[in-house]
């Protein structure tokens, strides 16, 4: 599945490289095209260096050596963003005078002291740093309310002229009740952090992205964020992670870089930057278009696409976020009932991906209605019993659903169809009312 994800990815960036024209022209619409800035991809690197020269993995980095690995992973991966931590201010500016990149340092008091880079000295503070591409234009580094030991621990983020916020952050270690009940205060207040401004729907919030060696396998993301983590890792498992705004920044996949001198490999995202809600949402037609024109969306079906989304699109602009996602729903439950013959699996598991965005993972009547649509697609549901039963989902019959997937002959609903699709009609018959 994961495979899957990352190739799913992998054509969706190669969409937006290849300079999407929407598909609403296909329909005699020009709004999106005129009016409504491209997607772009954006990539962010995550590293912890061990530059102290105080911990007990310092040994390991072989100074400079270590450096020289975090200039040749970004010089490689040539990410808009990178968060370091465990860094010294000395290190994190040769790091962005050799690539290139514009940079803030955060220090970290130890001890109720700046603590000197050792074993070499003259390498500045120790402390976390974020370097962009792109020019910064305000900064924002604060330390947690939540302490416990001689290492403050802190967040420091920044904005870059294409108004993205970018975070970086390092939190206290857990291990015993009292540092895991620190750890777990400090991710709240990340939390909190992530959810500036509350607006009222999580489509509203500002484009933001954070990363960071947060010292837990739970994820301090607030609503309205995707969590990546190194799961991949050999060094450290599973504690690096990145968050980001879903409705911004789309369609996020990790990969881990191994690092031979420090005890933390490379956490790399890449994503879809969408500069408004709008242009994310008008990348649906784009991506339906360039399917279009390989076979996988009937042209038919692509003007419908294109029609859905502009309606989306208008409700985005006009910042009715509740109008955006009815419309995104009815999108999404087009491509999902959309026969393989308009459709196809493939592009139906791209466009729902990108969907995923705004809609999260499938849940309720969605996690039957895609479930039900791969089966029938499968030829595990005969079409005509698919659109009986999405109709009784639609309504809300879940108990008439549910008899109706049991007793349905094996000829029109497949027994693995029926393990499939009956503990989701036993999950809404059982979900309270609203």
């Amino acid at each position: 599945m994961r495979t899957r994800l990352l190739a799913l990815v992998g054509l969706l960036l190669a969409l937006v490289l290849a300079a999407p024209q929407s598909a609403a022209s296909a329909a005699g619409t020009s709004r999106a095209d005129a009016a409504t800035p491209t997607v772009t991809p954006y990539s962010l690197l995550q590293m912890n260096l061990c530059l102290s020269g105080l911990a007990g993995c310092f040994g390991r980095t072989q100074y400079p050596k270590v450096v020289d690995e975090a200039i040749a992973k970004v010089a490689a991966t040539q990410p808009d963003v990178v968060t370091l931590n465990e860094a010294c201010s000395g290190d994190v500016e040769r790091i962005a005078r050799e690539t290139g990149m514009d940079f803030r340092f955060s220090t970290v008091i130890y001890n109720r002291a700046e603590l000197p880079c050792r074993n070499p000295g003259e390498r500045g503070v120790f402390g976390n740093g974020v370097l962009t591409k792109r020019a910064i234009t305000a900064v924002e580094d604060r330390a947690f309310t939540a302490q416990l030991g001689a290492e403050e621990r802190r967040y420091i983020c920044v904005t870059t002229e294409d108004g993205v916020r970018v975070c970086a952050t390092h939190l206290a270690v857990g291990g015993n009740a009292a540092n895991a009940a620190n750890n777990a205060a400090q991710c709240a207040e990340l939390s909190a952090v992530l959810a500036a401004g509350a607006p009222a729907s999580p489509l509203g919030l500002a484009p933001t992205i954070l990363s960071g060696d947060v010292n837990r396998q739970g994820s301090c993301a607030s609503p309205g964020y995707w969590t990546e983590r190194d799961s991949a890792a050999t060094q450290q498992v599973g504690i690096q992670h990145a968050y980001g705004t879903a409705a911004r920044l789309l369609l996020p996949a990790a990969s881990v870089i191994p690092m031979v001198y420090t005890d933390h490999d490379a956490l790399l995202v890449r994503a879809v930057f969408a500069p408004s809600l709008a242009a994310g949402i008008a990348y649906v037609s784009s991506v339906a278009d360039e399917l279009a024109a390989s076979g996988d969306v009937q042209p038919s079906a692509a003007r419908n696409i294109a029609d859905l989304v502009e309606a989306a699109a208008v409700s985005a602009d006009a910042a009715d976020y509740a109008g955006t996602l009815t419309a995104l729903t009815r999108l999404d439950a087009y491509v999902t009932a959309a026969r393989t013959a308009k459709v196809s699996a493939d592009a139906k598991s791209s466009l729902l991906a990108l969907l995923g965005s705004w809609l999260g993972a499938p849940t309720g009547v969605r996690a039957f209605t895609v479930q039900l649509a791969a089966q029938a697609d499968a030829g595990a549901v005969k079409a005509s019993t698919a659109r009986q039963l999405r109709v009784l989902a639609a309504g809300g019959a879940y108990g008439e659903l549910r008899t109706a997937v049991a007793s349905a002959k094996p000829t029109k609903v497949s027994a693995a169809a029926k393990q499939a699709l009956l503990p989701l009609v036993g999950a809404l018959v059982l979900a309270p009312k609203a």
